[in-house]
């Protein structure tokens, strides 16, 4: 399973004979981030499993230039090790604007995005792009976009 967050459910329709593996990747690459390689001994779905040749960091969502530690919110000072993080070499570092979770395993755990991007079907969709188009379409409209708590649904309704 992988490319859209794991609902039990979905776990609950695979034979108990079959591994059940969930991977995470960056939905711009190809390059496999993370995999969870026994899902069904995790408590937590949406586990992602541990870094595969990769180092993650997670960051303060509302500044990514903040490394934030186990069992912290936030640094007070930025640490001096994180440019000596690949024996003093310089590495490139992707932002995903994904929200993971450190578990005490030292696996992650999916929780969502810091933005309004949505994925359909392994495709990344900025919500704002739909509700501009549609505002820019239906002028004499008075709600353009609803939440409705707990759905994923987009439409537009047109009378």
């Amino acid at each position: 399973m992988a490319g859209e967050r794991v609902d039990p459910c979905d776990m609950d329709r695979v034979p108990d004979g079959c591994q059940l593996m969930n991977g995470y990747w960056p939905a711009e690459c190809s390059v496999v981030a993370s995999v969870q390689t026994d899902l069904r001994r995790v408590s937590n779905a949406s586990n992602i499993g541990h870094p595969t040749g990769a180092a993650f960091w997670a960051v303060c969502p509302h500044n990514h230039q903040q490394l934030v530690p186990v069992g912290a919110r936030a640094f007070i000072e930025p640490p001096g090790w994180l440019l000596d993080a690949r024996n003093g070499q310089a590495s490139r570092v992707y932002l995903t604007g994904d929200l993971v979770k450190w578990q005490a395993d030292g696996s992650w755990s999916y929780v969502g995005r810091k933005d309004t991007q949505v994925k359909i079907h392994v495709r990344r969709i900025e919500l704002g792009d739909i509700e501009c188009h549609a505002r820019r379409w239906f002028t004499d409209a008075m709600d353009v976009f609803a939440e409705i708590a707990n759905r994923s649904l987009i439409a537009v309704f047109v009378l």
